[in-house]
């Protein structure tokens, strides 16, 4: 499917012209989300939608590569957001970098079950699975790039270079570098979560005391 060709076969009911890919974004718009789970299915209208009407809706299963189009054709989007119009203009993350919850699972007890940038334990906090070389700079999606992190790390490190995050936070970003190589062997300390946990906590705990010093001198 490429821009200028027929969106689907589908057309506009009101005029009973055909629907074109260029038309997503500007005459099709994003109005809303899609959420599924335990076989239920809700759907979140955006606050500038019109009311669905169940008999007139289309339901589209496009492939993965029509889904990246279409994506892109509205607006390449990466978050939800408003433009400042109040009207929504895009859909969360790209689907080319979701990670599976069955993968996600594993990445975790690799990993510990810990935050391998500040150290703290799922339970203590949300975690989730980062990508440690954004995908835009060229990372791999696979399980040498994953890496878990808990939902602030996660958020701070955003798509910044790891090298530069590292930098910025006081971390060691070689001890990451090693322990996400699989060519090194299994067993040794640069596979060992606790040991880069422990080193991440250490960081934090040197930063949270350098901050404490810079406020004494300044005042």
């Amino acid at each position: 499917m490429s821009k200028g060709k027929r969106f689907y076969q589908l057309r506009y009911l009101d005029t009973n012209q055909p629907m074109y890919l260029e038309d997503v974004g500007n005459t099709l718009k994003i109005s809303g989300l899609l959420l599924q789970g335990m076989s239920s299915d809700v759907i979140i209208l955006a606050p500038t939608a019109e009311m669905i009407n169940p008999v007139t809706m289309n339901i589209i299963e496009p492939t993965l590569e029509e889904w990246s189009e279409i994506l892109r054709q509205s607006d390449d989007p990466q978050y939800f957001e408003l433009d400042e119009t109040g009207t929504i203009k895009a859909l969360h993350r790209k689907q080319r970098g979701a990670i599976s919850g069955a993968i996600q699972q594993k990445m975790w007890m690799r990993d510990g079950l810990l935050c391998l940038f500040c150290g703290r334990e799922m339970g203590d906090v949300s975690l989730t699975v980062d990508h440690f070389m954004p995908l835009e700079l060229g990372g791999e999606n696979d399980e040498t790039n994953y890496i878990t992190a808990c939902r602030k790390c996660n958020k701070r490190k955003g798509n910044r270079h790891p090298e530069e995050y590292c930098e910025d936070q006081g971390l060691k970003y070689h001890l990451y570098v090693d322990y996400l190589n699989p060519n090194l062997p299994l067993g040794t300390v640069a596979h060992s979560p606790a040991f880069i946990a422990d080193a991440a906590k250490d960081a934090k705990r040197w930063k949270n005391a350098q901050k404490k010093t810079h406020k004494t001198l300044d005042k």
